[in-house]
């Protein structure tokens, strides 16, 4: 994932809420670069969350995992099953980023809990000279991602995207939108002053920062996010994909029916 943060074109994924790992390597077939996997909006396991990032590594996809909470013991179950990073939900302070930081970095750089035996040190099979150089490698290697959907984190942004560690810059605008009082509007002045806010912050602090593509709640399309210096773009997530394909495929069918009656 990190990888994809540092190329010069935007990295192109999708959101996996569903449960079946399948998703995610059709994700890999159809060309995507990687899958932000959420355990905030659905009931998705640890086993589930296992299967989900052994399905990415087959096929090739960069992975991010968006953790329901950035408390310390959740976060270090979700590296050591092998994601190659973590979105902390709603950052709204210095202090949150922080937190998170310490989640996701081996000592000295955090307080995350150190094992070589984990999935993601390869069940200690990792290679590396030693095991001092593997968390080393490691603390180098994960993203740790914020999410910034609330306002308040926008009235501090550059505090927030200057703490040490910080790697990457989720925008949510919908939830953004809601702690403005702007729930279910489009493309609303005030909001799209926030989101520029926020993306000019991470810029200066050499914070990637993603966003979707055509959000419902501010709808920028791929070339204008890509020329704005958007690191990591969403496609939209895979149940609302499916959802969507199905629909126009039924529709397409009953239209030609009653057309060819």
């Amino acid at each position: 994932m990190r990888e994809l943060l540092d190329r010069t074109e935007p990295a192109l994924g999708a959101w996996t809420n569903l449960s079946d790992p399948s998703v995610v390597e059709i994700m890999g077939i159809a060309g995507l670069d990687y899958t932000f996997i959420d355990t905030e909006h659905n009931g998705l396991d640890l086993e589930g969350l296992k299967n989900h990032l052994r399905a990415a590594r087959a096929f090739g996809l960069g992975n991010m995992v968006r953790v329901y909470t950035p408390e310390e013991k959740f976060v270090l179950r979700v590296l050591d099953s092998g994601a190659e990073g973590i979105l902390a939900p709603h950052c709204a302070t210095p202090d949150d980023a922080r937190y998170a930081v310490n989640a996701v970095r081996y000592p000295p750089e955090g307080n995350r809990g150190y094992t070589m035996n984990s999935r993601g040190a390869d069940y200690g099979g990792h290679g590396a000279g030693s095991n001092t150089e593997m968390a080393e490698h490691v603390n180098r290697l994960l993203v740790c991602g914020i999410y910034v959907e609330d306002i308040a984190a926008v009235e501090c942004i550059e505090d927030i995207v200057s703490v040490p560690g910080i790697d990457f810059c989720q925008i949510g605008p919908g939830d953004l939108s809601a702690s403005m009082g702007l729930t279910g509007t489009v493309n609303h002045p005030d909001v799209v002053a926030a989101v520029d806010r926020i993306r000019a912050a991470c810029k200066a602090a050499g914070v990637g920062v993603g966003m979707t593509v055509e959000h419902p709640s501010l709808s920028l399309s791929y070339e204008v996010l890509k020329t704005q210096g958007y690191t990591a773009l969403i496609a939209g997530n895979d149940s609302g994909m499916l959802l969507k394909g199905l629909q126009n495929r039924v529709n397409s069918i009953r239209g030609s029916a009653g057309k060819g009656a």
